[in-house]
């Protein structure tokens, strides 16, 4: 995906035939991967985060805002 991206915004307009074939490709394994990244930030970081300021740390980053609503 990284590499995909800076194919992107490094190519001047229009984008190519190659980034949009390579794009069709990798857009089905999108989802799963920012499903996982909300479960993260959903569980793992709010987890964290408790551990964290139990012990007198500063959390890691705050949860992001819901864009939903």
């Amino acid at each position: 995906f990284n590499g995909l991206y800076g194919a992107v915004v490094g190519s001047p307009p229009p984008v190519t035939s190659g980034v949009t074939e390579r794009w069709a490709d990798l857009e089905p394994m999108l989802q799963p991967l920012i499903d996982q990244i909300h479960t993260i930030y959903a569980e793992d970081l709010v987890a964290f985060n408790e551990l964290a300021s139990a012990h007198g740390q500063a959390v890691l980053m705050n949860q992001p805002e819901d864009d939903t609503e």
